[in-house]
């Protein structure tokens, strides 16, 4: 008998036909993105490979997590599941359909769960569809691209939960409400509302607040749920946690998994409840009805209110406010009316409001006395238990996480001298920054380096920014001697062949086996030094540097190498060398170079930071810019224009070596960390006569030390 199951597989069969047609649909549009993705990224690798395109970052294989290859799922499953759901439940907006349904000699469990197990079953094979016709093409094409096969995994299995949850919430907005726009709209608070409202809060206390790292603490932060983190990423609200960070956090599946259970258990007591006269209704009760009412009031005014509090009172701000509470009037009234289709009803959607606007006052004073409370923190040695230091690296917002720093901030260091000097450079960042109109603290004063540090007490953890003079990296550094975990994660270096790269500066001028050379040659370079002559090499960073990818478990890292004169000069060396080699095999240009360069020895009229020197013919044309280098191990390239005439000075010595160089070659050794270089940027323009401009054709660099 049926009347004793919680499950029926016979109608959960008629269940997954109903949804064939929706899930064929499915199944051919993902399927047909997915393919046309994948193609696109072997084509152009393989063309790359092949020598008919230059890349224009990276010059070796493409890193292939899933995430990226995947996005667009984040936007096809909501529908999928918008579609299962209304398709699936539809009977409960229908007073004669639910009766029917409510007749079938099943308990209300089994009618539940095997018609909503339907829906699972379809996103469930989409998935695997996609995911096996993704591996299989990456792995006929293994040799253009390195494959992170636990990212894919663990990408899928997370796109899995982000639609199973999605569905959990319809099925409980469902059997909560009784008409469609109810359905969606009730889905919505459910899922997104607490999430929105947190967002906004940390939105406004981290600009408010000075040098606190921008991170949401515990389970307020969205990364922890699958639905929010992956939409609000994806349309850019979440922007401090990339794909990686979500699909790489154990603490996100098991959340999500857990808040889904919740939605579904609810969900089966509500339609186990349920009553077949509840369809057609906005909701199955007065009480639920004020709930949605009050939670699309402060949906839509939390953030003018909270903006006029908490940043800026301004008149325009009060007419913002005005302008949001009109329109929740209006959208309170076209809910209240499709839900009763009673146009008195509205009257009742007072109450509502008043609490709404109540609720959203509240939360907005409440982000006010928390950033008072961040902003007049300041760290005591006494109460300071440890701390932990991170750190942030060149390009702080990217989408890969500085390697280094995830491991490094996870050791506890408990040094006093180094917690002194930690606490002293915070009270000093922190009057520089109070004074300062630059609200991204990463970015420091000259002779400064950013790091994180956690100021860890016995109960509360505070993570803030603190520049660092060169003295104090100095002391940390000879501190950290002593801790050889923490040394340990300055020696992680990723393999040449399981990396993909980007550069900096001259650098990206390089080709794929030539980058990877220098690689090698500054990690070697690197792992020859003791410690704190690592520390400080990979602390204080430069502006010239290769920046390692490599991806594990589906989140891609970074490990940022500086190319300094200081630490790797031999790794500085060869990319000047693989420079000076581009141009060299190019002998009509050089040798044209050296001619113009050495009439100028003879007249140096002319004074300007660069002259057009025609070569050939007027049709095309080489710009020329001389910049004296230095690459110190700090955050900017030391580099200075210089004309013709300062070329000229000591009877032009600096103008002949150039020359000398450009005939007969110039190979670069024995870089001291004193050594000054004279850079040639050359550029070849060439005449479109269609368009009737000049475009750059081909760029050239060319050192020459100056002795």
């Amino acid at each position: 008998m049926n009347n004793k199951r919680i499950f029926s597989f016979n109608l959960f069969k008629q269940t997954f036909s109903q949804l064939k047609s929706v899930g064929i649909i499915g199944i051919i549009g993902v399927l047909f993105i997915s393919f046309t993705i994948v193609f696109d990224l072997v084509q152009e690798r393989m063309k790359y490979s092949l020598g008919q395109i230059r890349a224009e970052y990276e010059y070796s294989k493409a890193i292939v997590t899933g995430l990226d290859e995947n996005g667009f799922l984040i936007v096809i499953i909501p529908l999928l599941v918008i579609a299962f759901s209304l398709i699936v439940w539809h009977f409960l907006n229908q007073r004669v359909s639910s009766d029917f349904y409510h007749s079938l000699p099943y308990t209300r469990l089994a009618l539940y769960l095997s018609r909503f197990m339907a829906g699972v079953a379809w996103l469930f094979l989409i998935l695997l569809l996609n995911m096996i016709i993704q591996l299989v093409s990456f792995l006929l094409y293994k040799d253009y691209l390195i494959v992170d096969y636990s990212g894919m995994l663990l990408m899928h299995l997370s796109l899995f939960i982000y639609g199973f949850q999605a569905l959990c919430a319809f099925a409980l907005a469902c059997a909560l409400t009784g008409n469609i726009i109810s359905n969606v709209l009730t889905a919505s608070i459910i899922v997104f509302l607490p999430r929105f409202i947190s967002t906004i809060v940390f939105s406004f206390i981290n600009t408010q607040t000075i040098l606190r790292v921008d991170e949401v603490p515990g389970l307020f932060n969205n990364i922890y749920n699958f639905d929010v983190a992956f939409v609000f990423r994806f349309v850019g609200i979440n922007h401090l946690e990339s794909f990686s960070d979500i699909i790489s956090n154990p603490g996100t599946y098991i959340y999500s998994i857990i808040l889904s259970f919740v939605y579904l258990l609810l969900g089966a007591y509500a339609f186990n409840k349920r009553k077949s006269e509840y369809a057609g209704k906005g909701a199955i009760s007065r009480v639920l009805r004020f709930i949605i009412r009050t939670a699309i009031v402060v949906a839509l005014n939390v953030y003018s209110i909270a903006r006029f509090i908490n940043e800026d009172r301004s008149i325009e701000s009060f007419w913002e406010i005005v302008a949001t509470f009109l329109v929740t009037i209006v959208i309170l009234g076209i809910y209240e009316f499709m839900s009763s289709k009673r146009v008195a009803s509205i009257i009742k959607a007072i109450p509502s409001l008043i609490v709404g606007i109540v609720v959203t006052v509240g939360i907005s004073l409440c982000i006010n006395m928390t950033v008072k409370n961040i902003n007049n923190y300041t760290p005591i040695t006494d109460n300071v238990k440890n701390v932990s230091i991170s750190i942030i690296g060149n390009n702080y917002r990217c989408e890969a996480t500085e390697y280094t720093g995830v491991i490094t901030g996870k050791y506890k260091i408990t040094d006093e001298e180094v917690i002194d000097t930690l606490i002293d450079a915070y009270k000093r960042t922190k009057k520089k920054a109070i004074k300062s109109d630059i609200r991204d603290f990463n970015i420091t004063d000259d002779g400064y380096t950013a790091v994180e540090v956690q100021f860890n007490s016995s109960i509360i953890k505070n993570k803030r920014i603190v520049w660092l003079s060169n003295s104090d990296i100095e002391k940390i550094a000879s501190k950290l001697s002593d801790y050889e975990d923490y040394q340990k994660a300055f020696d992680k270096y990723p393999d040449v062949n399981e990396a993909s790269f980007e550069y900096d500066a001259v650098i990206d001028k390089l080709t794929s086996s030539e980058i990877k050379n220098v690689y090698q040659i500054a990690v070697e370079e690197l792992n020859e030094l003791d410690f704190k002559d690592v520390y400080m090499a990979r602390v204080k960073g430069s502006s010239t540097n290769i920046r390692a990818y490599f991806s594990k478990n589906g989140k891609k890292y970074k490990v940022i190498i500086p190319i300094t004169q200081e630490y790797t000069p031999k790794a500085l060396a060869l990319v000047m060398n693989y420079c000076n080699e581009d141009l060299y095999e190019q002998e009509e240009i050089r040798t044209g170079l050296a001619d113009i360069l050495e009439t100028y020895v003879l007249n140096s009229d002319t004074n300007s930071l660069y002259d057009e020197y025609y070569i050939s013919d007027t049709s095309s044309y080489y710009d020329i810019y001389f910049t004296d280098y230095k690459f110190p191990a700090n955050e900017d390239m030391e580099s200075e224009v210089l004309y013709l005439d300062d070329l000229e000075e000591n009877d032009g010595e600096f103008l002949k070596a150039i020359i000398d160089a450009l005939r007969n070659g110039n190979e670069i050794t024995n870089v001291d960390s004193d050594d000054e270089f004279i850079g040639l940027n050359i550029t070849h323009m060439v005449y479109d006569s269609e368009y009737e401009y000049y475009y750059c054709d081909e760029e050239y660099y060319f050192y020459v030390r100056i002795d």
